[in-house]
């Protein structure tokens, strides 16, 4: 079974601002994502990080005044920048993040597909 056939939540591809530190340094680290979604985000990072490490993130979605901070843990990460980058990708899963704030991320990613997808007509009213 693929990583995608695995999540629960849906994932946008966007590139968002994001603070993070792993949670056993106190060096926080600005970066950016690859996509997001309501169970984790894939980020940008200079160097691996290592796998099952606890992470403290910040992410500022576009034209809000607040970021939205939760726990992760790096689920996965590439063992080296590709070919001609800098930076390789990270994979994170969101462990804590307050109900509100999670709201806000769902919004987001539902925003960027263009708005919720249409009911099926055979699906019950609300």
């Amino acid at each position: 079974m693929g990583m995608d056939e695995r999540r629960q939540f849906l994932r946008v591809d966007a590139a968002v601002a994001v603070h993070y530190r792993l949670r056993e340094s106190p060096e926080r680290h600005l970066t950016t994502t690859v996509d997001v979604g309501g169970g984790g985000v894939c980020l940008l990072v200079p160097e691996p990080l290592p796998r099952g490490a606890y992470v403290e993130v910040e992410l500022t979605l576009p034209g809000e005044p607040r970021a939205i901070p939760f726990t992760a843990q790096v689920a996965w990460c590439d063992p080296a920048p590709p070919p001609g980058k800098t930076r390789c990708r990270a994979g994170l899963e969101i462990l804590f993040i307050a109900r509100q704030e999670h709201d806000r991320l769902s919004r987001y990613c539902l925003k960027k597909l263009g708005g919720l997808p249409p009911r099926p007509p055979d699906a019950p009213g609300v």
